[in-house]
């Protein structure tokens, strides 16, 4: 039999303060500190109520990167690109949600790597009080650039999931001429930027394709308003179903538009129902 000692050890070895690290990562002085700054940054996302980001970086290619790792961690955005090409983007922040705010707070966090990649950049965050300041304190601001001295982490700009990798294999594979490319920023006449998930192309025809997932019901409805007005007559719209079962969202996909230019998926979009969706639109 098993000490009772040891019998105690394994009974509760699965919980979180038991985990014993067995292995890190080699990483110098100079690389601890540079991510343990980062990470400092990074915790006070957590609760953001709106984060606030310019990029005026002349590399296109760099900034095309960041918004593919926007659209990676699934973030509410604003997106507009003014006269001078510099980049602005409004985030929304897990304190102005009521579903799995956590969980997005983190994905927040994590998109601050991203955006310390530029040379040139900006980031203004709201962040409620301290919580010994008790409530009613107003909001507290967060403002960081890129002389703040973070060090980026590059490791998932441009990153494609292999879902979608599997995606494209599939449409190539049963469609001939039809293909998965990135998106193209689509401009909108607000001045607004629509950045596509992926690109489905059919014999030279481009059809940009923007998921809506559980975080982003306010965004869709604004999108299928646009469609009405036969904005983006190409756009096709993939909608979670997690979020098509709420009741804000149920009634929009009764719309026109959304019949016209829209599909469900759950979590990732498969390739027969891009193709319905594409077919509708040629």
């Amino acid at each position: 039999g098993l000490h009772p000692d040891e019998l105690v050890e394994r009974l509760y070895g699965d919980l979180p303060d038991a985990a014993v690290l067995e292995e890190a990562p080699a990483l110098s002085a100079r690389q601890l500190i540079d991510r343990y700054n980062l990470a400092l940054c990074q915790g006070l996302l957590l609760q953001a109520r709106e984060l606030r980001v310019t990029i005026d970086d002349a590399d296109t290619g760099l900034r095309r990167r960041i918004l593919k790792a926007l659209r990676f961690r699934r973030l509410l955005a604003t997106v507009r690109c003014d006269n001078a090409a510099v980049l602005e983007l409004v985030v929304s922040g897990p304190g102005n949600l009521l579903d799995q705010a956590t969980r997005y707070g983190l994905q927040l966090a994590l998109f601050l790597p991203a955006v310390a990649c530029a040379r040139r950049w900006a980031v203004r965050a709201e962040l409620p009080p301290p919580r010994h300041e008790g409530p009613g304190r107003g909001t507290v601001l967060l403002e960081l650039d890129q002389d703040a001295g973070l060090v980026g982490d590059s490791h998932f700009l441009g990153h494609l999931p292999d879902e979608l990798r599997g995606i494209a294999d599939q449409l190539a594979a049963k469609l001939p001429g039809w293909s998965v490319e990135d998106g193209q920023l689509l401009p909108l006449p607000s001045g607004e930027l629509v950045v596509p998930d992926l690109q489905v192309a059919v014999d030279g025809a481009l059809f940009p394709v923007e998921l809506f997932h559980r975080w982003h019901g306010s965004a869709l409805g604004r999108r299928l308003a646009l469609l009405e007005q036969g904005v983006a007559p190409r756009l096709v719209v993939g909608v979670d179903r997690a979020l098509a079962k709420t009741a804000a969202i149920a009634p929009l996909l009764e719309s026109p538009a959304f019949k016209r230019h829209g599909f469900l998926f759950s979590d990732l979009p498969t390739a027969r129902a891009l193709k319905e969706a594409v077919e509708r639109l040629l």
